[in-house]
């Protein structure tokens, strides 16, 4: 359940305005890291929230947090991931 927890915070990665370096060092080691594993640019907030990256990233980040980042650090982490992809980008034309 924490890493589900963790990684459903995380799919607000791409949402509009998140900015990385809010994140502790060490989960933005992890994120960016699992960004790469990805045919994501970082800033391609569609191709980061869809299944395949999510599919990708979620095991990596989960796993480099878990070694990576103190309790706290992660609880940092899930903090600033609040954000999550489902909201609308201003962007999108389904959006209000």
């Amino acid at each position: 359940m924490k890493a589900a927890l963790v990684f459903a915070s995380l799919s607000g990665l791409a949402a509009a305005g998140f900015n990385i370096f809010l994140l502790p060092a060490c989960a933005r080691h992890c994120v960016l890291s699992a960004v790469r594993k990805t045919k994501c640019s970082v800033v391609d907030n569609q191709c980061l929230c869809g299944g395949e990256a999510q599919e990708i990233m979620r095991p990596f980040v989960t796993d480099c947090m878990d070694v990576k980042c103190t309790a706290d650090e992660k609880h940092g982490a899930m903090i600033a991931f609040s954000v999550a992809c489902t909201e609308r980008h201003p962007h999108d034309p389904s959006g209000p």
